[in-house]
């Protein structure tokens, strides 16, 4: 029988917000400046609006979790 850990996180929302959060660091620890966060268009959402100098880029981060399977 798996036995069900804690989650760290109240809902898989929080959980990719976080790591939406993580990336958004990351890419400023790299010298890109945000634009705009959780963009909505036509074509659906883009979490991350970056530039960095004079170009304006974007960066799609999208979050996927997957349990790891237990041996038996």
């Amino acid at each position: 029988m798996r036995q069900q850990l804690p989650s760290l996180f109240p809902s898989p929302t929080s959980k990719g917000q976080h790591f939406e959060q993580v990336a958004e660091r990351w890419l400023q620890a790299r010298g890109l400046q945000p634009v705009a966060r959780n963009y909505r268009c036509r074509g659906g959402e883009i979490d991350l609006i970056m530039h960095q100098g004079q170009t304006l880029g974007v960066a799609y981060v999208d979050m996927v979790s997957r349990s790891i399977p237990t041996p038996s």
